[in-house]
């Protein structure tokens, strides 16, 4: 799977951390994190040349204290350290000790030369009042979501060998299942999990509903979440195929078209062959005396039948699905 690093919430977290501290500003950093983000902040500053040191809290000694000990930051010292340093390991009921210590360096560097400060990036647990404080940049992790999935599941399916129906059908239901535990980086693993999903899981609720339990979850309404799958992925897919039986055709259609009545509205007039329906494509092809077994005939007639169906609820098919991915010549 995809490094959580590089997913697009993620990535922005990053990237905004590593600004601020090129910019001079000391970094308070509330909510919870994806595991790596240590890691991902000091490669992204050691692209910049830029070192990134690591010191521990100490639940024995006050934050200033510990800075005095660890990097020898004092008080009015003209010799005063720079560099970056990341404070690890600060607990909640350490967390306000340390944002006044963070806006109390803060404050007494921000006259310095960006490059001359010390300056500190500070984690802290989720739910911590902000603190304001000149020279400080407090930032909030935001968690992951629907886009971070889908860039996710873009990758994976990038490098699957089958790229067709069933891997967009595939992609798409990951995508919806996964969510379903969003915000949580857990929601990486359930993708991961429904990217894996066998082919019958695709389209018939029984074997989506085994592959579900597999992860501890109890689908309710298994044909539902299938149908959701399959509208959002087949009818594209019919519409593309329409398309092009229409411009692939276009000497056998009748433009203009008159629609006649129905259900009280008024006939309306089609003006180009893309906006004839399916049903409107297959009446033609009649009245023209087209004989039943034509393959573009039944190809356009199981176009529709499949696509009413998706409109009345009703999830595909496995050999609806086959049916699909083979083309009319």
């Amino acid at each position: 799977m995809i490094d959580v690093w590089s997913l697009p919430g993620p990535a922005n977290l990053v990237a905004c951390v590593v600004a601020e501290l090129i910019d001079g500003r000391q970094c308070v950093l509330a909510g919870d994190k994806p595991p790596g983000f240590r890691r991902a902040v000091e490669d992204s500053l050691s692209a910049r040349q830029v070192r990134l040191r690591v010191l521990y809290d100490d639940a024995e000694l006050e934050p200033t204290a510990l800075l005095r000990r660890e990097i020898g930051l004092q008080h009015l010292d003209a010799q005063r350290p720079h560099g970056v340093w990341w404070v690890d390991g600060v607990t909640r009921d350490r967390a306000e000790a340390w944002g006044m210590a963070v806006r109390t360096v803060g404050e007494e560097m921000r006259h310095d030369p960006p490059h001359k400060r010390a300056l500190l990036a500070v984690p802290l647990p989720a739910g911590v009042a902000e603190l304001a404080g000149l020279g400080v940049a407090w930032l909030r992790a935001e968690p992951l979501g629907r886009l971070d999935l889908e860039v996710a599941a873009r990758y994976a399916a990038a490098s699957a060998e089958n790229r067709g129906i069933r891997q967009r059908l595939r992609l798409e239901l990951a995508v919806n299942m996964a969510s379903a535990v969003l915000p949580s980086p857990d929601a990486l693993r359930a993708l991961e999990h429904w990217m894996s999903a066998p082919d019958a899981a695709l389209c018939d609720p029984a074997a989506f509903a085994a592959h579900a339990r597999e992860i501890d979850v109890e689908p309710v309404l298994a044909e539902f979440d299938l149908w959701r799958v399959h509208h959002a992925v087949l009818l594209a897919e019919i519409e593309r195929e329409r398309l092009e039986i229409v411009r692939s055709n276009l000497g056998r259609w009748r433009i203009p078209y008159d629609l006649p009545e129905a259900d009280g509205q008024p006939s309306k007039r089609v003006r180009a062959a893309e906006f004839l329906e399916l049903k409107h494509l297959c009446k033609q092809l009649r009245q023209a005396g087209e004989p039943l077994h034509s393959p573009l005939l039944n190809r356009l007639e199981a176009l529709r039948g499949m696509r009413n169906a998706l409109s009345h609820l009703e999830h595909a098919s496995w050999s609806d699905i086959s049916a699909l991915e083979t083309r009319a010549r």
